[in-house]
C-alpha cells in the first residue's frame, strides 16, 4: 500500500473509544448499582453491549500494529522487534505491576504465598494484549506479503478459537501456561481464547484494505455494514438469553 502512513483508518479510533467509554461506565455501574436494579431488562441489554468492550479493544490492537506495519515493513526485521518489544515491555511490566500483592520485593520473594504468586501472574487486558502483539509482530516480520500473513493470521485465530475447549479443559499445570492460557486462577483474558480477537482484527483490516484499493471506503463501508448485520442478525436469534430479555 503506497503511502499508507498517510491514511487513518478511524474505525479504530472508534473502537478505542467505545472500548474506554464502556470500561468506566460498567465498572462504575456494576459498583453504585442496587441488585434489584441490576435485574432490570434495561441493565441486562446494557450488559450486552458491555461484553463488547474487551472484544473492541482487542480487535483495535490488532488492527493498528497491521496499519503501523506497512509503513515500515522495509525496514530491518530486526529493527521493527526491537522498536515493538521497547514499546511493549514496559506495558507488560505495569500489567504485572498492578497486580503485585504488596509493595515489597522481599516479601514477595521470600515471605509470599502461592496464592500471592498466582494473584501477580494472572493474565488480564494488558498481559493478553503485550504477548499477541508479539507473536503478531513476529508473524509480520517472517512473512511480510499481505496474503501469506492474512493465511497465517486466520490459521492462528482459527486455532486458537479450536482449540480454547481443549486447553481449558487438559492443562492444569504448571502454573504460569495455566494462567496464561486458560481462565484457572483468576486470569481474566487468557490467550485462549481472547488472543484470537487481536488476530481477528488484524483479518479485518487486511480485508478492509482490500476492498478501499478496490473501491474505496464506500465499498468498505458496504462491506462491513452488511456483514455486521449479518451477524447481528444471527446472534440474536441464536442467543437463548436474548430471546428472554425481549419476550
Amino acid at each position: 500500500m503506497p503511502n499508507a502512513e498517510k491514511i487513518r483508518y478511524n474505525y479504530i479510533d472508534i473502537l478505542k473509544t467505545y472500548a474506554v467509554f464502556m470500561m468506566i461506565i460498567g465498572h462504575t455501574l456494576d459498583a453504585v448499582l442496587a441488585p434489584a436494579v441490576k435485574a432490570w431488562p434495561a441493565y441486562r441489554l446494557f450488559l450486552i453491549f458491555r461484553g463488547l468492550t474487551s472484544a473492541s479493544f482487542f480487535i483495535a490492537s490488532g488492527s493498528g500494529l497491521y496499519f503501523a506495519f506497512l509503513s515500515k515493513q522495509n525496514a530491518p526485521w530486526f529493527k521493527l522487534l526491537a522498536q515493538r518489544l521497547a514499546k511493549i515491555l514496559p506495558i507488560l511490566l505495569a500489567g504485572y505491576f498492578l497486580h503485585l500483592p504488596y509493595l515489597s520485593a522481599t516479601r514477595l520473594f521470600f515471605h509470599s504465598t502461592a496464592a500471592d504468586w498466582r494473584q501477580l501472574m494472572q493474565c488480564d487486558t494488558l498481559q493478553n494484549i503485550c504477548y499477541s502483539i508479539i507473536i503478531l509482530q513476529v508473524v509480520l516480520v517472517v512473512f511480510k506479503k499481505r496474503l501469506r500473513v492474512f493465511l497465517a493470521v486466520l490459521c492462528l485465530m482459527t486455532l486458537i478459537l479450536g482449540r480454547t475447549p481443549f486447553i481449558h479443559a487438559r492443562l492444569l499445570s504448571p502454573m504460569i501456561p495455566v494462567q496464561l492460557f486458560t481462565h484457572r486462577h483468576g486470569s481474566l483474558f487468557p490467550l485462549f481464547p481472547f488472543a484470537a480477537y487481536i488476530f481477528c482484527g488484524t483479518v479485518l483490516a487486511i480485508i478492509l484494505s482490500l476492498l478501499r484499493e478496490k473501491g474505496g471506503f464506500g465499498l468498505v463501508r458496504k462491506y462491513f455494514f452488511g456483514a455486521g448485520l449479518f451477524i447481528l442478525f444471527v446472534s440474536f436469534f441464536l442467543k437463548t438469553e436474548v430471546l428472554q430479555l425481549f419476550s
